[in-house]
This record gives C-alpha cells, sequence and structure tokens, in this order.
C-alpha cells in the first residue's frame, strides 16, 4: 500500500505520455484523476496506522549505493511528519487535477499537461516521503526539472502558434516572466551551485573523514 502511495502518480504520468493518444482526452483525465483519488484514500489510511495506531513503515526497494563505509538504499519512512504531510499535499493536487479539467478544455495538448502535473506529484511525494537526503534531493531536483519540462512545451507551442517576426520577443517575454515568478516562489532556493561541496561533506562525515 505505501509504496503505492509514491507510485500511483507515476503510473498516471506514464499512462498519459506514453498513451496519452490511445486514451484519448477523457480518458487521461479519468485515468489521472483516478490514481490521485486512489493515492489520496491510501494516504488517510496510512495516516490512520501511522498516527492513530503509532506503527510508522519502513519500506526498503532496493540498495543504491553499498560501499564499506557508504550504504545508501532506496527507500521511504512513514513517520508522524509524513503522513501528516502527504495529506495537504495530495488533497490539494487532487484539487488541482479537478480544476484543470476545465480550466484547460480547449488545450489542445492536455495529454501532455496532465502527464507534467502527476510527474510533479510524484515527485513531490518522492520528497516528503525519502528517508535519505540523496533521495529526497532527487525528489526536489526532479520537480525543478519538471517545472523547466513544462516551461519549454509551452515556448515550443508559441513557436507554432505565433507569426515568426514576434517568436522571439514573447519567448524572451516569457522566460524573463516565468523566472521572476520560479525565483518569487523560491523554487531556486536550494544547494545549486555548491553541490559538490554538499555531497564532500555529506560523504566526508559519513566516511569519518571530513
Amino acid at each position: 500500500m505505501y509504496i503505492s502511495i509514491v507510485f500511483l502518480p507515476f503510473l498516471a504520468a506514464m499512462l498519459s505520455g506514453f498513451f496519452g493518444r490511445a486514451l484519448g482526452v477523457k480518458g487521461v483525465h479519468i485515468v489521472n484523476i483516478t490514481c490521485l483519488f486512489i493515492t489520496t484514500l491510501l494516504s488517510f489510511i496510512a495516516f490512520y496506522e501511522v498516527i492513530l495506531c503509532n506503527s510508522p513503515v519502513s519500506v526498503e526497494l532496493f540498495s543504491w549505493i553499498n560501499l564499506e563505509h557508504l550504504k545508501i538504499s532506496w527507500s521511504f519512512y512513514f513517520d508522524e511528519l509524513t503522513v501528516s504531510m502527504l495529506i495537504p499535499v495530495l488533497i490539494v493536487s487532487l484539487l488541482v487535477h479537478f480544476y484543470s479539467v476545465g480550466y484547460m478544455g480547449e488545450d489542445p495538448h492536455q495529454q501532455r499537461f496532465f502527464s507534467y502535473i502527476s510527474l510533479f506529484t510524484g515527485l513531490m511525494l518522492v520528497l516528503v516521503t525519502g528517508n535519505n537526503f540523496l533521495v529526497m534531493f532527487l525528489g526536489w531536483e526532479g520537480i525543478v526539472k519538471c517545472l523547466k519540462l513544462y516551461n519549454n512545451f509551452i515556448f515550443y507551442l508559441i513557436i507554432f502558434l505565433f507569426p515568426y517576426k514576434y517568436k522571439k520577443l514573447l519567448i524572451f517575454l516569457l522566460k524573463v516572466i516565468i523566472h521572476m515568478e520560479i525565483r518569487k516562489k523560491g523554487i531556486y532556493e536550494r544547494i545549486s551551485l555548491h553541490n559538490i561541496d554538499a555531497i564532500s561533506i555529506i560523504v566526508g562525515s559519513t566516511l569519518e573523514n571530513l
């Protein structure tokens, strides 16, 4: 059950991205909303088991890095804080999916949009449930990459919709606006350019040789 909470949004994203044309617009809506709805219900069950029954759960899928003094696994941990964060994240994401059905009703590329938004939700769950800093870091970086993918999709759409003489100006203005919005929302407030320094400190402290 706990693995399903994390991977159902990824399943919806894959089905929408790879089989969007076969499913159709309504099929993509049904797949994404159903997966998110089931994930939300499972998060309430997890809330009951972890908090009310006082039974935190740790799920280890496989060993990722296995050295002599450094062992990192692809694992997830569901404690009181995690399940408390899962419920608002999934409820808001489910409401966004419902709202997007009407808001994106006239968009010709709804399959791709719902694939990106489900991928974004799945990466949020990886960030929330990751059992070590490396899994959490990948979830956070994946969120940023997902936003960049969607922004690039918007740029390509503009290229085909607008006359050639206005393309460069429109793309430049959109890049400025999106960059300002991302900066305002704090998306880039992460390790950024100091990745190698932070990783050196983490690995060095793990090896007891800071």
